[in-house]
């Protein structure tokens, strides 16, 4: 199928035969700036779409190139920034009714308490800190003979120790979801905290959507859960275009916008038929520390393919860059 990508936005068409019909998916995706104000306008340079794999301070964005997903993904990707040190602070993410709220602490260790108990030591003071699974509770760590033992949720995280002496002297999380007690023991396990991107191969994200068969231990069925971005937490079944979305604490001042309307439409044309398809929105990513948002959409149609048939999509921006 011939792709004319009219509008300024990433776009990528995937197709599958399946039986006597090509199923296909059209991908876009559209980056704003965010204004002061909460305007959001088409960012000059947009953002191109993971194709294999994109890293970040936050978390790990896995390829974007598939065909459904679950609901719509939010992610907040970002850093708490003080103007002066302080030893904790409380982030808050606000859609609508819904709340989430983090709860972050600068650098602790297990250190001897008076009765003997490895406590955490007093936080130390800092002016930034970034809201990444590398703070959150997790990590991995080798035994003396060369194994090594990965908290699956959470492998780049800090403050799993399989051992006393192990632990004494070593790092705590920083980023806590405030809804759970805080730390307090160091063998305890602890719910991965955090709003950035979370990858397929994690263990929260695959032990729900990669199901298997228990006689045979192999694949019995994927779910659509698996290729989503956002923390399982922020897997929201819709969001709709004019929801508010505000985050407080991250920054000196309040993030708020609201969500736009879906930024691309589509139309199909096969043979002399031209169709409309719809391609909702799948997917909204704060970039709270560059000020960028950025929408992926996902439009599924069926063809069948007729040799010397014409077959093209276009897709048109719904919206104009001082909009």
């Amino acid at each position: 199928m011939k792709v004319l990508n009219e509008s300024p936005f990433r776009a990528r068409v995937l197709a599958v035969d399946r039986r006597e019909q090509r199923h296909a998916v059209l991908i876009a995706k559209a980056t704003y700036d965010l204004g002061a104000d909460g305007t959001l306008s088409l960012a000059a340079e947009q953002m191109p779409l993971v194709a294999d794999v994109l890293e970040t301070p936050f978390g790990t964005f896995h390829c974007e190139l598939f065909f459904k997903k679950q609901g719509v993904d939010l992610c907040v990707l970002g850093s708490v920034r003080r103007a002066t040190p302080v030893e904790r602070a409380r982030v808050q993410l606000s859609v609508g009714a819904r709340r989430w709220a983090l709860s972050v602490c600068g650098d602790r260790r297990w250190l001897r308490g008076a009765d003997g108990r490895l406590v955490p030591s007093k936080p130390e003071p800092f002016v930034e800190l970034a809201l990444g699974y590398a703070q959150a509770f997790g990590g991995s760590q080798t035994f003396d003979d060369g194994r090594e033992l990965t908290f699956a949720d959470n492998p780049r995280g800090r403050g799993y120790y399989f051992d006393e002496e192990q632990a004494e002297g070593r790092a705590v999380a920083n980023v806590e979801d405030a809804a759970q007690p805080p730390v307090s023991e160091w063998r305890a396990e602890h719910a991965v905290a955090g709003w950035g991107p979370y990858p397929s191969y994690w263990g929260l994200r695959g032990r729900a959507n990669v199901l298997i068969d228990e006689a045979s231990a192999e694949v019995r069925k994927v779910l659509p859960g698996l290729f989503n971005h956002a923390h399982p937490q922020l897997v929201l079944e819709q969001l709709l275009p004019g929801e508010a979305i505000q985050l407080e604490g991250l920054h000196a001042q309040p993030i708020a916008f609201r969500v736009p309307r879906p930024p691309a439409t589509a139309d199909v044309r096969i043979g002399d038929r031209t169709t409309s398809i719809e391609a909702p929105i799948d997917g909204v990513f704060l970039w709270a520390d560059v000020r960028k948002v950025v929408v992926t959409q996902r439009a599924r149609f069926p063809y069948r393919v007729r040799a010397e048939e014409p077959r093209s999509l276009t897709v048109r921006a719904n919206v104009s860059r001082e909009s």
